[in-house]
């Protein structure tokens, strides 16, 4: 763990304090990234500041039913015009995008994760590896320090545990994170709601994507699964990266299989893949190999590597963790 009692309460003082502040998360963000981003704009909200809520690229389209995510803007912004920057789910400063060069300096720069990887940086970090999210260390924040919290920040916190924990289903839940969600239920987070709007609603667009992902399947010799998806893909199903969502949970089912992998062509050439572990291999290490990061069952990792050669070093790193 990065910080104790002491760095939380003083962290907690350092809102209190804010008046124009920032609040952000890394690139290509998802549940956890944006409930912890947008709970924590609340509470600052909720403390008198004037808060702006951020992210290098656009808000996933599943995650629209948050409040206060119509907010979120893009993160083309001077981070010297906020007294104080809060950046939150994010292991490394970088991670945060085109702007972190300027986050770098900043006099009052506050860093609250659940990253094993996380580096410390800021003037006040906090960081729990044994959180289930980003949101359950806000959440610790929040009652720790009894800061003020309503239903936008029970809504948000209880997103980002809900979604970091493979719906309350990984081996990152734990006690403390259902205790966290039984907490934030009392203040307001609807589990029905949020769970019908983030896994109970299809678009034909997802479905065909699916059906097309699940044509390139490989057992990979039975313990490593991949499915691949091109832009082709994405071009004749009319649907959109935030459609991915889920595909790689259902590799990662197959009976038998150690390591999943979504992989898929990105812009500018890259390739994205999203990891996911069953058993003992840490994919947050392979992911690193190729500059990515993550969780030992979850990762992900973005190279400059064409689709089939990422696969095959894919392969190749993950064949060396397997021993």
């Amino acid at each position: 763990m990065i910080g104790d009692r002491e760095t939380l309460l003083a962290a907690a003082e350092a809102l209190r304090n804010a008046r124009r502040a920032l609040v952000i998360a890394h690139a290509n963000p998802e549940g956890d990234a944006i409930g912890a981003t947008l709970g924590l704009g609340a509470v600052l909200e909720l403390l008198g500041a004037q808060v702006v809520c951020a992210n290098q690229d656009p808000l996933p389209k599943t995650l629209g039913f948050l409040p206060g995510s119509d907010r979120l803007v893009a993160s083309e912004l001077d981070p010297q015009q906020f007294d104080l920057v809060a950046v939150v789910d994010c292991g490394a400063l970088h991670r945060v995008g085109r702007i972190a060069d300027k986050l770098a300096d900043h006099p009052n720069l506050l860093n609250f994760d659940h990253h094993l990887s996380n580096d410390g940086f800021g003037t006040l970090a906090y960081v729990d590896p044994q959180a289930s999210s980003t949101g359950e260390v806000l959440w610790r924040l929040i009652k720790t320090a009894d800061l003020p919290a309503d239903q936008r920040v029970a809504a948000n916190l209880y997103t980002a545990i809900y979604t970091d924990t493979t719906q309350l289903s990984n081996g990152a839940c734990t006690p403390a994170a259902f205790a966290a969600c039984g907490e934030l239920m009392a203040l307001g987070a609807d589990p029905v709601g949020t769970a019908r709007e983030l896994y109970q609603r299809q678009t034909a667009s997802r479905l065909k994507l699916l059906g097309r992902a699940l044509l390139t399947l490989d057992l990979h010799g039975g313990r490593f699964a991949s499915v691949v998806v091109t832009q082709s893909d994405f071009d004749k199903t009319e649907a959109t990266v935030d459609d991915l969502e889920g595909f790689v949970e259902l590799v990662r089912s197959i009976n038998g299989v150690e390591v999943a992998m979504l992989v898929r062509e990105a812009p500018g050439g890259k390739t994205k893949a999203s990891l996911r572990s069953n058993g003992p291999i840490d994919v947050s290490a392979v992911a690193s190999k190729l500059g990515g990061g993550g969780h030992r069952a979850a990762a992900g990792l973005t190279t400059d590597l064409p689709l089939e050669q990422a696969i095959s070093r894919l392969l190749e790193i993950i064949g060396d963790h397997a021993g």
